[in-house]
């Protein structure tokens, strides 16, 4: 479960705070870099793997191209790259679901959680039609993925 700023504040101070004293550049540091991620507006990148467009993209698979066509084998490492890239920039955890409603949103489902992204205004709801407009105003099941914090 992702923490709200008190939680992770608490968790880090028993990190930090030693009988030896205070490593308050490190404990500054991770707060500072919790609280600038939370306060972030959420991105569909943040969920899913897209392109600089905002656009979900999918992993390639090499039965879409013709492997034997050297011409191929480089447009499939360059798609590939591109999905690897995209995949990095995913900051949650979870295995996103994504429909899509022409022209109006994209549903994204994990596990109980709804989440939806207006193509028209760019702006993220939950599933109350209340806007998201912070990272830390996601429900607090939608974790990071361990490498983030």
């Amino acid at each position: 479960m992702r923490k709200t700023l008190h939680e992770f504040v608490v968790e880090q101070s028993s990190k930090y705070i030693t009988q030896l004293g205070v490593n308050t550049q490190r404990f500054a540091g991770e707060v500072l870099n919790y609280t600038y991620i939370t306060k972030r507006r959420p991105k569909l990148s943040y969920f899913v793997p897209c392109d600089e467009a905002e656009l979900p993209i999918y992993k390639p698979e090499q039965s879409s191209f013709n492997m034997l066509n050297p011409k191929m084998v480089k447009e499939f490492e360059r798609v590939d790259k591109q999905y690897q890239q995209a995949l990095s920039r995913v900051i949650f955890k979870g295995d996103w679901q994504i429909k899509e409603v022409p022209n109006q949103c994209l549903l994204l489902k994990d596990k109980g959680n709804y989440l939806f992204f207006s193509k028209v205004t760019g702006r993220i709801f939950d599933c109350n039609r209340y806007e998201i407009t912070r990272i830390e105003d996601l429900p607090k099941e939608i974790e990071f993925k361990e490498d983030v914090i």
